[in-house]
């Protein structure tokens, strides 16, 4: 049986918030929205779709996962000059871009809640 990853969860504190962050700050294009769900948002990928929610209040265990590392590897062309720019606008990186043992060139940045996110350079994945 094959499987396919289709979408990857990030707890966030605020939707609209975050939204405006991945959407304005970090250029991810293509955000969908439903006024019927305000505490939830999808930013489509190439790949899986990143969603972001707001867990219930009563939900313990997912307003703890708020603000951690995510384990999300989002592949990009170019990370040296995305890097430069993001910074520009203020976002923090745990890091500047650094190769890895396994030669790819990484780096992550934090959301406006905390939650970490890693950037891959697509040259890496060749």
């Amino acid at each position: 049986m094959a499987f396919r990853t289709t979408h990857v969860l990030v707890f966030v504190s605020d939707v609209e918030a975050s939204v405006r962050f991945y959407r304005d700050v970090v250029g991810m294009e293509g955000v969908r929205t439903a006024a019927e769900f305000p505490e939830y948002a999808e930013l489509p990928t190439d790949g899986a779709t990143v969603a972001l929610m707001r867990p219930p209040d009563e939900w313990v265990e997912g307003m703890q996962s708020i603000g951690r590392l995510t384990g999300i590897v989002l592949t990009v062309p170019k990370l040296g000059e995305l890097y430069e720019r993001l910074s520009a606008k203020g976002v923090q990186f745990s890091r500047p871009p650094e190769r890895e043992f396994w030669s790819g060139l990484m780096t992550s940045f934090y959301d406006p809640d905390g939650n970490e996110i890693s950037l891959l350079d697509e040259e890496s994945t060749v």
